[in-house]
Protein backbone atom coordinates (compact mmCIF):
# COMPACT_ATOMS: atom_id res chain seq x y z
CA UNK A 1 0.00 0.00 0.00
CA UNK A 2 1.42 3.34 -1.20
CA UNK A 3 1.10 5.98 1.05
CA UNK A 4 1.01 9.64 -0.35
CA UNK A 5 2.02 12.42 2.03
CA UNK A 6 1.00 16.12 1.49
CA UNK A 7 3.10 18.67 2.17
CA UNK A 8 1.90 21.57 4.48
CA UNK A 9 2.30 24.10 1.65
CA UNK A 10 -0.25 22.48 -0.57
CA UNK A 11 -3.11 21.78 1.52
CA UNK A 12 -6.72 23.46 1.34
CA UNK A 13 -6.51 27.02 2.75
CA UNK A 14 -9.31 29.99 2.46
CA UNK A 15 -9.44 33.88 0.96
CA UNK A 16 -7.24 36.11 3.81
CA UNK A 17 -8.55 38.88 5.42
CA UNK A 18 -6.84 41.70 3.26
CA UNK A 19 -8.55 39.23 -0.13
CA UNK A 20 -12.08 39.64 1.43
CA UNK A 21 -11.55 43.18 2.31
CA UNK A 22 -10.62 44.07 -1.21
CA UNK A 23 -13.58 41.33 -2.66
CA UNK A 24 -15.98 43.56 -0.32
CA UNK A 25 -14.89 46.68 -1.62
CA UNK A 26 -14.60 45.68 -5.33
CA UNK A 27 -18.82 44.84 -5.04
CA UNK A 28 -19.52 47.51 -2.85
CA UNK A 29 -18.29 50.21 -5.65
CA UNK A 30 -20.05 48.22 -8.27
CA UNK A 31 -23.17 48.02 -6.62
CA UNK A 32 -22.73 52.06 -5.75
CA UNK A 33 -22.17 51.85 -9.36
CA UNK A 34 -25.26 49.91 -10.61
CA UNK A 35 -27.50 52.83 -7.90
CA UNK A 36 -26.15 55.57 -9.17
CA UNK A 37 -26.52 54.46 -13.20
CA UNK A 38 -30.33 53.48 -12.09
CA UNK A 39 -30.58 56.88 -9.83
CA UNK A 40 -29.60 58.78 -12.62
CA UNK A 41 -31.74 56.96 -15.11
CA UNK A 42 -34.63 56.85 -13.13
CA UNK A 43 -34.43 60.72 -12.03
CA UNK A 44 -33.84 61.45 -16.15
CA UNK A 45 -37.08 59.72 -16.76
CA UNK A 46 -39.27 61.62 -14.55
CA UNK A 47 -37.53 64.57 -15.97
CA UNK A 48 -38.31 63.39 -19.50
CA UNK A 49 -41.87 62.34 -18.40
CA UNK A 50 -42.58 65.64 -16.63
CA UNK A 51 -41.19 67.92 -19.51
CA UNK A 52 -43.33 65.61 -22.02
CA UNK A 53 -46.38 66.14 -20.48
CA UNK A 54 -45.55 70.28 -19.54
CA UNK A 55 -45.22 69.98 -23.67
CA UNK A 56 -48.71 68.54 -24.40
CA UNK A 57 -50.34 70.49 -21.78
CA UNK A 58 -49.45 73.61 -23.24
CA UNK A 59 -50.22 72.89 -26.29
CA UNK A 60 -53.30 72.05 -25.76
CA UNK A 61 -54.04 74.77 -23.60
CA UNK A 62 -52.87 77.18 -26.35
CA UNK A 63 -55.05 75.64 -29.07
CA UNK A 64 -58.00 75.67 -26.86
CA UNK A 65 -57.55 79.60 -26.40
CA UNK A 66 -56.95 80.07 -29.92
CA UNK A 67 -60.21 78.56 -31.02
CA UNK A 68 -62.22 80.57 -28.83
CA UNK A 69 -60.45 83.97 -29.63
CA UNK A 70 -60.92 82.82 -33.26
CA UNK A 71 -65.01 82.90 -32.74
CA UNK A 72 -64.48 85.91 -30.98
CA UNK A 73 -67.51 88.37 -32.22
CA UNK A 74 -69.18 85.70 -34.37
CA UNK A 75 -72.87 86.57 -35.12
CA UNK A 76 -74.91 84.31 -37.44
CA UNK A 77 -74.05 85.77 -41.10
CA UNK A 78 -71.17 87.43 -39.89
CA UNK A 79 -68.71 85.57 -42.17
CA UNK A 80 -71.34 86.03 -45.19
CA UNK A 81 -71.94 89.97 -45.76
CA UNK A 82 -74.71 91.47 -44.77
CA UNK A 83 -75.43 95.64 -45.43
CA UNK A 84 -71.73 97.09 -45.23
CA UNK A 85 -71.22 100.84 -45.20
CA UNK A 86 -68.48 103.41 -45.74
CA UNK A 87 -68.32 106.01 -43.18
CA UNK A 88 -66.16 109.14 -42.54
CA UNK A 89 -62.48 107.73 -42.57
CA UNK A 90 -62.83 105.15 -44.78
CA UNK A 91 -63.88 102.61 -42.18
CA UNK A 92 -66.40 99.83 -43.29
CA UNK A 93 -68.81 98.63 -40.89
CA UNK A 94 -71.47 95.86 -40.63
CA UNK A 95 -74.65 97.33 -39.38
CA UNK A 96 -77.06 95.27 -37.37
CA UNK A 97 -74.77 92.10 -36.66
CA UNK A 98 -71.71 93.38 -34.85
CA UNK A 99 -74.55 94.93 -32.84
CA UNK A 100 -78.00 93.71 -32.30
CA UNK A 101 -80.32 95.78 -31.35
CA UNK A 102 -81.10 95.47 -27.34
CA UNK A 103 -85.39 95.50 -26.84
CA UNK A 104 -85.04 93.61 -23.62
CA UNK A 105 -85.13 95.78 -20.26
CA UNK A 106 -83.80 92.86 -18.12
CA UNK A 107 -81.07 92.90 -20.59
CA UNK A 108 -77.78 91.19 -18.82
CA UNK A 109 -74.66 88.86 -19.52
CA UNK A 110 -72.69 86.94 -17.22
CA UNK A 111 -69.25 87.73 -16.09
CA UNK A 112 -69.74 91.34 -16.95
CA UNK A 113 -69.13 94.77 -15.25
CA UNK A 114 -69.23 96.95 -18.25
CA UNK A 115 -72.24 99.57 -17.97
CA UNK A 116 -75.66 98.82 -19.91
CA UNK A 117 -76.96 101.70 -21.58
CA UNK A 118 -79.64 103.28 -19.78
CA UNK A 119 -83.22 103.13 -21.09
CA UNK A 120 -84.73 105.33 -22.74
CA UNK A 121 -88.01 103.85 -24.44
CA UNK A 122 -85.90 102.88 -27.40
CA UNK A 123 -84.26 99.71 -28.32
CA UNK A 124 -79.97 100.20 -28.41
CA UNK A 125 -77.08 98.43 -30.05
CA UNK A 126 -74.79 96.23 -27.95
CA UNK A 127 -72.00 98.57 -26.68
CA UNK A 128 -67.96 97.66 -27.53
CA UNK A 129 -67.68 96.21 -24.41
CA UNK A 130 -69.58 93.60 -24.18
CA UNK A 131 -68.42 91.43 -26.70
CA UNK A 132 -65.08 91.34 -25.51
CA UNK A 133 -62.84 92.72 -22.63
CA UNK A 134 -59.22 91.59 -21.17
CA UNK A 135 -58.28 92.86 -17.95
CA UNK A 136 -54.62 93.20 -17.38
CA UNK A 137 -53.93 92.63 -13.39
CA UNK A 138 -50.96 93.02 -11.21
CA UNK A 139 -50.78 91.79 -7.40
CA UNK A 140 -53.23 93.37 -6.25
CA UNK A 141 -56.34 94.53 -8.74
CA UNK A 142 -57.21 94.56 -12.37
CA UNK A 143 -57.46 97.57 -15.06
CA UNK A 144 -60.38 97.94 -15.72
CA UNK A 145 -61.72 95.93 -12.42
CA UNK A 146 -62.75 92.15 -12.68
CA UNK A 147 -66.07 91.40 -12.06
CA UNK A 148 -65.80 89.64 -9.04
CA UNK A 149 -68.43 88.21 -6.06
CA UNK A 150 -71.46 85.53 -6.18
CA UNK A 151 -72.01 86.26 -10.12
CA UNK A 152 -68.68 86.72 -11.38
CA UNK A 153 -65.07 85.46 -10.87
CA UNK A 154 -62.98 84.56 -7.09
CA UNK A 155 -61.46 87.45 -5.97
CA UNK A 156 -57.33 87.80 -5.83
CA UNK A 157 -55.53 86.15 -3.38
CA UNK A 158 -52.99 83.13 -2.38
CA UNK A 159 -55.58 80.47 -0.81
CA UNK A 160 -57.17 77.59 -2.31
CA UNK A 161 -59.99 78.64 -5.24
CA UNK A 162 -58.44 82.45 -5.12
CA UNK A 163 -57.57 83.76 -8.44
CA UNK A 164 -53.99 83.83 -9.21
CA UNK A 165 -52.02 86.97 -8.88
CA UNK A 166 -50.49 89.26 -11.81
CA UNK A 167 -52.20 86.68 -14.17
CA UNK A 168 -54.84 88.37 -17.10
CA UNK A 169 -57.91 88.04 -17.50
CA UNK A 170 -60.18 87.54 -21.03
CA UNK A 171 -63.69 87.68 -21.86
CA UNK A 172 -65.08 86.75 -25.01
CA UNK A 173 -68.72 86.12 -26.48
CA UNK A 174 -69.74 84.39 -29.78
CA UNK A 175 -72.96 83.05 -31.18
CA UNK A 176 -72.99 79.46 -30.34
CA UNK A 177 -75.27 76.71 -32.72
CA UNK A 178 -77.34 76.65 -35.54
CA UNK A 179 -80.38 78.29 -33.98
CA UNK A 180 -83.92 77.67 -36.20
CA UNK A 181 -85.30 78.59 -39.30
CA UNK A 182 -88.09 81.24 -39.65
CA UNK A 183 -89.33 80.22 -42.66
CA UNK A 184 -88.29 76.89 -43.45
CA UNK A 185 -90.21 73.46 -42.20
CA UNK A 186 -93.52 75.37 -41.79
CA UNK A 187 -91.65 77.45 -39.83
CA UNK A 188 -93.47 81.67 -40.34
CA UNK A 189 -93.70 84.88 -38.52
CA UNK A 190 -96.85 86.94 -38.71
CA UNK A 191 -96.62 91.18 -38.67
CA UNK A 192 -99.16 93.65 -38.07
CA UNK A 193 -99.54 96.53 -40.36
CA UNK A 194 -96.19 98.71 -39.29
CA UNK A 195 -93.99 95.55 -39.65
CA UNK A 196 -93.30 94.78 -35.85
CA UNK A 197 -93.60 90.90 -35.38
CA UNK A 198 -96.45 89.79 -33.56
CA UNK A 199 -95.35 85.79 -33.50
CA UNK A 200 -93.22 83.76 -34.84
CA UNK A 201 -94.59 80.38 -34.91
CA UNK A 202 -91.12 77.49 -35.71
CA UNK A 203 -91.35 73.65 -36.45
CA UNK A 204 -88.11 72.33 -35.79
CA UNK A 205 -86.02 70.37 -38.81
CA UNK A 206 -86.08 66.92 -37.65
CA UNK A 207 -85.32 63.33 -38.95
CA UNK A 208 -85.52 59.49 -38.45
CA UNK A 209 -82.88 58.60 -37.52
CA UNK A 210 -81.42 61.74 -36.53
CA UNK A 211 -78.77 63.78 -38.25
CA UNK A 212 -76.21 66.56 -36.88
CA UNK A 213 -77.96 68.98 -38.75
CA UNK A 214 -81.05 68.50 -37.32
CA UNK A 215 -82.38 71.43 -34.85
CA UNK A 216 -82.24 71.19 -30.96
CA UNK A 217 -85.67 70.27 -29.89
CA UNK A 218 -87.43 74.01 -28.69
CA UNK A 219 -87.56 72.59 -24.92
CA UNK A 220 -83.83 74.01 -25.67
CA UNK A 221 -85.43 77.13 -25.24
CA UNK A 222 -86.40 77.76 -21.56
CA UNK A 223 -89.07 80.04 -20.31
CA UNK A 224 -87.68 83.15 -19.19
CA UNK A 225 -85.01 82.96 -22.07
CA UNK A 226 -84.49 86.14 -24.32
CA UNK A 227 -84.86 85.19 -28.19
CA UNK A 228 -82.73 86.53 -30.50
CA UNK A 229 -83.91 86.81 -34.28
CA UNK A 230 -81.10 87.94 -37.35
CA UNK A 231 -81.57 87.42 -40.96
CA UNK A 232 -77.47 88.13 -42.18
CA UNK A 233 -78.93 91.97 -42.53
CA UNK A 234 -79.69 92.92 -38.61
CA UNK A 235 -80.15 91.22 -35.47
CA UNK A 236 -82.70 92.06 -32.66
CA UNK A 237 -82.70 90.84 -28.82
CA UNK A 238 -86.19 90.88 -27.16
CA UNK A 239 -88.22 88.82 -24.34
CA UNK A 240 -91.03 86.38 -25.63
CA UNK A 241 -93.36 84.55 -24.17
CA UNK A 242 -93.11 80.79 -25.38
CA UNK A 243 -96.31 79.07 -25.69
CA UNK A 244 -95.34 75.57 -27.26
CA UNK A 245 -93.84 76.18 -30.82
CA UNK A 246 -95.04 80.00 -30.80
CA UNK A 247 -92.85 83.00 -29.77
CA UNK A 248 -94.57 86.19 -29.04
CA UNK A 249 -92.75 89.34 -28.09
CA UNK A 250 -93.04 90.05 -24.49
CA UNK A 251 -94.67 94.13 -24.19
CA UNK A 252 -93.74 93.76 -20.83
CA UNK A 253 -90.41 92.80 -20.77
CA UNK A 254 -89.31 95.35 -23.81
CA UNK A 255 -88.69 98.78 -24.52
CA UNK A 256 -92.38 100.85 -24.14
CA UNK A 257 -91.77 102.51 -26.58
CA UNK A 258 -90.17 100.80 -29.76
CA UNK A 259 -90.89 96.72 -30.64
CA UNK A 260 -89.34 93.95 -32.55
CA UNK A 261 -89.16 93.98 -36.39
CA UNK A 262 -90.23 91.41 -38.75
CA UNK A 263 -87.70 89.82 -40.63
CA UNK A 264 -87.14 89.57 -44.44
CA UNK A 265 -89.00 86.58 -45.61
CA UNK A 266 -86.70 86.33 -48.64
CA UNK A 267 -83.20 86.01 -46.00
CA UNK A 268 -82.18 82.89 -44.01
CA UNK A 269 -83.68 84.45 -40.65
CA UNK A 270 -83.07 82.06 -37.56
CA UNK A 271 -84.12 82.31 -34.29
CA UNK A 272 -81.43 82.05 -31.41
CA UNK A 273 -82.08 81.18 -27.46
CA UNK A 274 -79.60 84.67 -26.79
CA UNK A 275 -80.36 83.45 -23.27
CA UNK A 276 -78.26 80.36 -23.60
CA UNK A 277 -76.66 80.03 -27.27
CA UNK A 278 -74.63 83.59 -27.01
CA UNK A 279 -71.65 81.76 -25.13
CA UNK A 280 -69.79 84.59 -22.37
CA UNK A 281 -66.54 82.49 -22.34
CA UNK A 282 -64.05 83.60 -19.90
CA UNK A 283 -60.02 83.01 -19.30
CA UNK A 284 -58.26 83.08 -15.84
CA UNK A 285 -56.08 81.51 -13.42
CA UNK A 286 -57.30 79.66 -10.30
CA UNK A 287 -55.33 78.45 -7.41
CA UNK A 288 -56.55 74.54 -6.19
CA UNK A 289 -55.47 72.67 -3.76
CA UNK A 290 -53.00 70.15 -4.99
CA UNK A 291 -55.30 66.52 -5.00
CA UNK A 292 -52.13 64.16 -4.53
CA UNK A 293 -52.44 62.72 -0.95
CA UNK A 294 -48.85 62.25 -0.62
CA UNK A 295 -48.71 66.11 -1.11
CA UNK A 296 -47.13 68.34 1.37
CA UNK A 297 -50.40 70.23 3.34
CA UNK A 298 -51.39 73.31 1.99
CA UNK A 299 -49.74 72.86 -1.71
CA UNK A 300 -51.63 74.72 -4.42
CA UNK A 301 -50.94 74.59 -7.89
CA UNK A 302 -52.31 77.75 -10.87
CA UNK A 303 -54.48 76.17 -13.09
CA UNK A 304 -55.96 77.52 -16.00
CA UNK A 305 -59.91 77.68 -16.16
CA UNK A 306 -62.34 77.78 -18.80
CA UNK A 307 -65.51 79.50 -17.64
CA UNK A 308 -69.00 78.90 -19.98
CA UNK A 309 -71.62 81.86 -19.13
CA UNK A 310 -70.45 82.91 -15.64
CA UNK A 311 -70.99 79.07 -14.43
CA UNK A 312 -74.44 79.66 -14.45
CA UNK A 313 -75.51 75.99 -14.74
CA UNK A 314 -79.38 77.39 -15.26
CA UNK A 315 -77.94 78.76 -18.64
CA UNK A 316 -75.93 76.10 -19.47
CA UNK A 317 -72.75 77.42 -18.10
CA UNK A 318 -70.08 75.56 -16.43
CA UNK A 319 -66.48 75.92 -15.48
CA UNK A 320 -63.37 73.79 -16.23
CA UNK A 321 -59.63 72.95 -16.31
CA UNK A 322 -57.28 73.37 -18.69
CA UNK A 323 -54.32 72.74 -17.78
CA UNK A 324 -52.05 72.80 -14.26
CA UNK A 325 -49.41 74.23 -13.44
CA UNK A 326 -50.00 77.31 -15.64
CA UNK A 327 -48.54 80.59 -13.71
CA UNK A 328 -48.30 83.55 -16.14
CA UNK A 329 -51.19 84.39 -18.39
CA UNK A 330 -50.90 87.27 -20.57
CA UNK A 331 -52.55 88.81 -23.31
CA UNK A 332 -51.80 91.96 -25.61
CA UNK A 333 -54.49 93.14 -28.67
CA UNK A 334 -53.45 93.99 -31.73
CA UNK A 335 -55.33 97.04 -33.36
CA UNK A 336 -54.73 98.71 -36.35
CA UNK A 337 -54.13 102.40 -36.70
CA UNK A 338 -54.33 105.21 -39.17
CA UNK A 339 -51.46 104.77 -40.92
CA UNK A 340 -52.36 100.75 -41.11
CA UNK A 341 -49.46 99.76 -38.47
CA UNK A 342 -50.57 97.03 -35.92
CA UNK A 343 -50.38 98.02 -32.42
CA UNK A 344 -50.34 95.61 -29.58
CA UNK A 345 -52.04 96.91 -26.60
CA UNK A 346 -53.15 95.96 -23.16
CA UNK A 347 -56.23 95.74 -21.74
CA UNK A 348 -55.87 98.96 -19.58
CA UNK A 349 -54.78 100.70 -22.94
CA UNK A 350 -57.72 99.32 -25.37
CA UNK A 351 -60.21 99.98 -22.90
CA UNK A 352 -59.16 103.59 -22.36
CA UNK A 353 -58.91 104.16 -25.84
CA UNK A 354 -55.26 105.07 -26.28
CA UNK A 355 -51.72 103.39 -27.17
CA UNK A 356 -50.20 104.01 -23.83
CA UNK A 357 -47.48 106.53 -23.14
CA UNK A 358 -47.09 109.30 -25.06
CA UNK A 359 -48.43 108.47 -27.95
CA UNK A 360 -51.68 109.64 -28.27
CA UNK A 361 -55.21 108.42 -28.36
CA UNK A 362 -56.04 105.76 -31.32
CA UNK A 363 -59.05 106.55 -33.19
CA UNK A 364 -62.48 104.33 -32.87
CA UNK A 365 -64.10 102.60 -35.52
CA UNK A 366 -67.30 104.50 -36.60
CA UNK A 367 -70.24 103.15 -34.32
CA UNK A 368 -73.11 101.85 -35.23
CA UNK A 369 -75.93 103.58 -36.49
CA UNK A 370 -77.58 105.22 -34.56
CA UNK A 371 -75.25 105.49 -31.45
CA UNK A 372 -73.07 108.46 -30.50
CA UNK A 373 -69.41 107.78 -30.17
CA UNK A 374 -69.83 109.05 -26.73
CA UNK A 375 -72.01 106.37 -25.96
CA UNK A 376 -69.88 103.79 -27.80
CA UNK A 377 -68.13 102.89 -24.57
CA UNK A 378 -64.99 100.80 -25.18
CA UNK A 379 -65.20 101.40 -28.83
CA UNK A 380 -61.33 99.79 -29.32
CA UNK A 381 -62.35 96.75 -28.50
CA UNK A 382 -64.83 96.49 -31.70
CA UNK A 383 -61.27 97.11 -33.55
CA UNK A 384 -58.88 94.47 -32.11
CA UNK A 385 -58.39 92.12 -34.74
CA UNK A 386 -55.76 90.12 -33.25
CA UNK A 387 -54.22 89.12 -29.81
CA UNK A 388 -51.45 87.61 -28.48
CA UNK A 389 -51.23 84.75 -25.62
CA UNK A 390 -48.69 84.15 -23.76
CA UNK A 391 -48.80 81.13 -21.10
CA UNK A 392 -45.63 80.05 -18.64
CA UNK A 393 -46.13 76.33 -17.59
CA UNK A 394 -44.62 74.28 -15.15
CA UNK A 395 -44.00 70.58 -14.39
CA UNK A 396 -45.90 71.05 -11.78
CA UNK A 397 -44.00 68.27 -9.29
CA UNK A 398 -40.64 69.08 -8.13
CA UNK A 399 -37.50 67.47 -9.39
CA UNK A 400 -34.09 67.39 -9.00
CA UNK A 401 -32.75 69.71 -10.87
CA UNK A 402 -29.31 71.64 -10.82
CA UNK A 403 -29.81 76.05 -11.21
CA UNK A 404 -28.83 75.98 -14.87
CA UNK A 405 -31.93 73.56 -14.88
CA UNK A 406 -34.83 75.69 -13.17
CA UNK A 407 -33.40 78.94 -15.16
CA UNK A 408 -35.90 79.94 -17.61
CA UNK A 409 -37.48 83.45 -19.21
CA UNK A 410 -41.03 84.68 -19.96
CA UNK A 411 -40.85 87.19 -22.46
CA UNK A 412 -43.96 89.50 -20.96
CA UNK A 413 -41.03 90.40 -18.43
CA UNK A 414 -39.24 92.09 -21.18
CA UNK A 415 -35.85 91.51 -22.33
CA UNK A 416 -32.84 90.44 -20.07
CA UNK A 417 -31.12 87.60 -17.80
CA UNK A 418 -33.23 84.30 -16.96
CA UNK A 419 -35.44 84.69 -13.60
CA UNK A 420 -33.12 83.02 -11.20
CA UNK A 421 -33.77 80.00 -9.40
CA UNK A 422 -35.89 80.16 -6.09
CA UNK A 423 -37.04 83.36 -7.71
CA UNK A 424 -40.38 84.65 -5.90
CA UNK A 425 -43.28 83.50 -8.51
CA UNK A 426 -45.50 86.50 -9.26
CA UNK A 427 -48.75 84.22 -8.06
CA UNK A 428 -46.99 84.70 -4.60
CA UNK A 429 -46.67 80.76 -4.34
CA UNK A 430 -43.04 79.04 -3.93
CA UNK A 431 -41.24 78.19 -6.28
CA UNK A 432 -40.20 74.55 -6.43
CA UNK A 433 -38.04 72.82 -7.77
CA UNK A 434 -39.40 72.95 -11.56
CA UNK A 435 -38.76 73.40 -15.22
CA UNK A 436 -40.49 76.29 -16.91
CA UNK A 437 -41.52 76.93 -20.35
CA UNK A 438 -43.37 79.53 -22.20
CA UNK A 439 -45.85 79.23 -25.01
CA UNK A 440 -46.67 82.30 -27.29
CA UNK A 441 -48.90 82.32 -30.47
CA UNK A 442 -50.80 85.01 -32.17
CA UNK A 443 -54.90 84.42 -33.08
CA UNK A 444 -56.57 86.34 -35.68
CA UNK A 445 -60.01 87.22 -35.27
CA UNK A 446 -61.66 86.29 -37.90
CA UNK A 447 -65.07 87.79 -37.27
CA UNK A 448 -62.52 91.52 -36.72
CA UNK A 449 -64.44 94.38 -38.69
CA UNK A 450 -63.03 97.46 -38.57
Amino acid sequence: MIRVRHSRSEAPRGFSLVEMLVALALGLLLSIGIISLFVSTSRSNKAQAQLARLQESGRFAMSRIVDDLQLANAQYCSNTGGISQIASGGYAYQDGLRAPLIYATAFKLPDNNAAIPPMAGNAYPMVSRLFMRGYECDDKNCKPSVPNGVSGMPAMGINADDRAKRADVLTVRYLSGNGWSAFENGSQQVCNSTGELTSLTIVPKTSTPAKPSDDLPLSHFQDGDLALLADCSAAEVFAVKKAGSVFTPDKTGNVASDAPRCVSASSDARLFDFTRDYLTVSYYLRLIADPDPGAPKGRLISTLMRRVNGNDASIGGFEEEIARGVERLDFLYGIEDNTGATVYLTADDVDKGDKGGSSGALECPPPPPGVTTAADQGCLWRAVKSIEVHLLLNTVDDLALSPPEMAYHYSPDGAGKPAPPGAKLASGLPSGKMMRREFSAVASLRNFLP
